[in-house]
């Protein structure tokens, strides 16, 4: 990696690989790393997933094709676009990503998923602001687990906010499947090394104001090694809720903690499934005697074109028209959700379309949501040819630090502008 720098200041589910993404790509020949291991080579690994899925003139082509073919295309590069759409989302290309997850989820055939689903009752339903129903439930509960789809980065700025009320009740340990399992109980900043996702700017962006907020940390996930797929999938739950009680709970039985997992680690089960699996949150309810609070938050979003996304949603969207996230109550005082198993969750966010892009070629959730402003990328670190990815810094960040914020710039084309949190920045490239 090559950096420049300058310096500048401004103000004011199916259950299968997506849950684990680092570690499955081994089989595409993209990635050797597991979720919860060191910091990606971004641009070399962007590289291998665009190679891989043939994108971006893959995408054009897709359109042409006969149903038939474009299946078999997709099958056969599903895997390149799930890290594809990760790559795209960590690298600052939040509509790239979204490109790359409308295909990768035709090929998984979501819309049939959801037609399997529960429905939602929306003419009896109330629509609640998300964070003030998740922590007053949350009061009740020792363990709240909300997850998150992986390339969707406004779900870790929900996380963030979620974080900061639930420490000011009392929540302490926060528990995240993208932790490396050595990150410090109470780390002093953030950096590429405490895992694969933390170097998304979004997610940086919320362990920094956990460590502000006091938070002990604890990393859990489990890699095990030389079992067939689904029985490493099985001992990564066992593993993960016996690091969990080691970690946590031996010592503090009464500890509240707050854990942020992908996908259906979240989901609760009665009774394992057909390969023997259960998940963490089902694992942890089994032995200590708790019900976890569980949170859904990776169906009912936005996702730009309506052959992926849940039919309810849009029509959750045009009676409620939310500018926040929201939770909807029943009249009986539950929670109405779809997409999910009955009793798997026990809330399920609705987040409002959060596509729009600004004129900065930035989305505009990271103004409203994150408190961002743009700033225009130093113009000594546009590229004459090629492109190049601008990263973002806090001035005094030493080299491991996570970025700020990154966009990639192409020779010739208009660059989207940087979003930063006020501040002194220093500004780099990777090569």
């Amino acid at each position: 990696m090559e950096i420049a720098m300058s310096r500048q200041r401004t103000g004011p589910r199916r259950r299968h690989f997506l849950s684990r993404l680092p570690a499955c790509l081994i089989a595409w020949g993209l990635l050797s790393c597991h979720s919860a291991q060191a910091a990606p080579d971004y641009l070399k690994l962007l590289d291998r997933a665009e190679t891989a899925s043939g994108a971006p003139g893959v995408f054009a082509q897709l359109e042409t094709l006969a149903p038939e073919a474009r299946a078999a295309v997709l099958e056969e590069r599903a895997g390149a676009l799930d890290m594809l759409r990760n790559m795209r989302s960590l690298a600052g290309d939040a509509s790239g990503a979204a490109q790359a997850s409308m295909w990768f989820d035709i090929a998984r055939d979501v819309q049939s998923q959801y037609g399997r689903s529960t429905s939602l009752a929306l003419e009896s339903a109330t629509a609640e602001d998300a964070l003030a129903a998740i922590v007053r439930e949350a009061k009740n509960r020792q363990i709240v687990i909300l997850n998150e789809a992986h390339h969707v980065p406004f779900h870790r700025v929900f996380a963030a906010r979620l974080a900061r009320e639930l420490r000011k009740i009392g929540y302490e340990y926060l528990a995240a499947e993208a932790f490396t399992p050595d990150i410090p109980l109470h780390p002093a900043t953030v950096d590429r090394n405490m895992g694969f996702y933390v170097n998304e700017p979004m997610y940086g962006a919320f362990v920094r104001g956990a460590i502000r907020d006091g938070w002990s940390f604890v990393g859990y996930d489990h890699n095990p090694e030389g079992a067939q797929p689904h029985e490493r999938e099985r001992l990564r739950e066992l593993g993960s809720a016996r690091n969990l009680v080691e970690r946590i709970f031996t010592k503090h039985p009464k500890a509240n903690v707050f854990m942020y997992v992908g996908y259906g680690h979240a989901g609760k089960q009665d009774v394992a499934n057909k390969d023997g699996w259960k998940s963490v949150a089902t694992l942890l309810r089994e032995q200590l005697g708790v019900d976890p609070l569980s949170i859904e938050q990776t169906f009912m979003y936005a996702r730009g074109d309506a052959r992926v996304e849940h039919p309810r949603y849009r029509a959750a969207m045009e009676r409620f028209a939310p500018s926040l996230p929201v939770v909807l109550r029943t009249p009986a005082g539950g929670y109405a959700m779809a997409g999910v198993r009955p009793g798997s969750y026990d809330m399920q966010v609705f987040h409002p379309d959060e596509t729009e892009h600004g004129k900065e070629g930035r989305p505009v959730w990271m103004q409203t949501r994150a408190g961002l402003a743009p700033q225009p990328v130093p113009a000594n670190l546009l590229p004459a040819q090629g492109r190049r990815l601008i990263q973002a810094f806090h001035a005094d960040d030493g080299p491991d630090a996570t970025p700020l914020d990154m966009v990639m710039v192409e020779a010739g084309k208009p660059a989207p502008a940087l979003m930063l949190p006020p501040g002194t920045f220093r500004f780099g490239f990777a090569k």
